[in-house]
């Protein structure tokens, strides 16, 4: 049985050459010993310290508090299910969301991204979290961007890398967002992608009145079907499953979180994306996104309160 101790992630922190690809590893700290850490809750300290050896994964996690927690995942668990990155967009209202790095599972900080875009200054963070039926959040605020008008040519495009990799023959992944269309205008789309070249996006259409997965400037487009509302929060799953040729792709629209795996979603399976490990806020439309979670089952990306 894997040991977990403590829930909540803050800044992940990985020894020196360590990657999750590893099998095996040796890590030694000090202070504390293997036994105390059920009373770490109780203490401030800034270093985990214990000596493991064998097939385990450590993450050490540094809380705002300056408290350490520690979890030990067995690799058979590991390999059955990971949260692999989360972004709760946990910031101060007001401030713009380039630069930031919260939540756990990157490797930077957010920067300018996304094909010919030219403005990541346009997604800040405002009060109020976005919320759908039971899914569980954190945070005060989400990020948000205004639509761009007709008669400029600008995109809004941010993003951020985890630390895996997308496009690699025999993986799968899942992403789940939350979004909100906050005013009728153009697209309002996730990417994934490097900013050029075959890359998926998901969100609403700017020419279709409809959330849709496509390649990356509407090649293959498949729609919902559910059209969209303004002001409506809107909870997307997608599983990415990647194979030799064309990879597969299928959307879940408003799934009902802490319920099984539907048996039918959205499949697009005409895109070999190239190998990336970006994801990128990409838009013209005036939106809304909270909840950016990335993971290797269902149950990861769609967890409950």
């Amino acid at each position: 049985m894997p040991l977990l101790v403590g829930l909540t992630r803050h800044e992940l922190v990985l020894p020196a050459g360590f990657s999750p690809a590893t099998t095996a590893f040796e890590a030694q700290c000090s202070i504390v010993e293997l036994r105390e850490l059920k009373d770490l809750h109780s203490r401030q300290t800034d270093f985990c310290t214990a000596t493991f050896r064998g097939n385990w994964l450590f993450e050490i996690v540094r809380l705002r508090a300056s408290l350490v927690l520690i979890c030990l995942i067995g690799l058979t668990q590991l390999a059955r299910a990971a949260l692999i990155a989360y972004e709760p967009f946990d910031y101060a209202a007001g401030e713009l969301l380039l630069g930031k790095t919260n939540g756990f599972g990157f490797t930077n900080a957010w920067r300018p991204a996304g094909f010919n875009a030219r403005v990541p200054e346009g997604f800040e963070l405002r009060p109020g979290r976005l919320q759908f039926a039971n899914l569980a959040t954190h945070g005060t605020t989400r990020v948000a961007a205004e639509g761009v008008r007709k008669e400029y040519s600008e995109i809004y495009g941010i993003g951020r890398c985890v630390v895996t990799n997308f496009g690699i023959s025999g993986t799968t992944f899942y992403l789940s967002y939350l979004c909100r269309v906050d005013k009728e205008g153009e697209y309002t789309s996730v990417i994934i992608g490097n900013g050029d070249g075959r890359e998926l996006s998901i969100g609403k259409s700017g020419t279709a009145n409809d959330y849709v997965i496509a390649q990356r400037g509407g090649i293959g487009r498949i729609g919902a079907g559910i059209g969209q509302s303004v002001g409506k929060t809107v909870f997307i799953v997608v599983k990415m499953e990647f194979r030799d040729g064309m990879d597969r792709f299928t959307m879940f629209v408003n799934p009902k979180p802490g319920s099984p795996e539907p048996g039918k979603g959205i499949v697009k399976e005409d895109l070999d994306l190239e190998p990336t490990n970006m994801i990128i806020l990409y838009s013209r439309g005036a939106w809304s996104v909270d909840e950016l979670r990335l993971g290797t089952t269902w149950a990861d990306v769609t967890p409950t309160m």
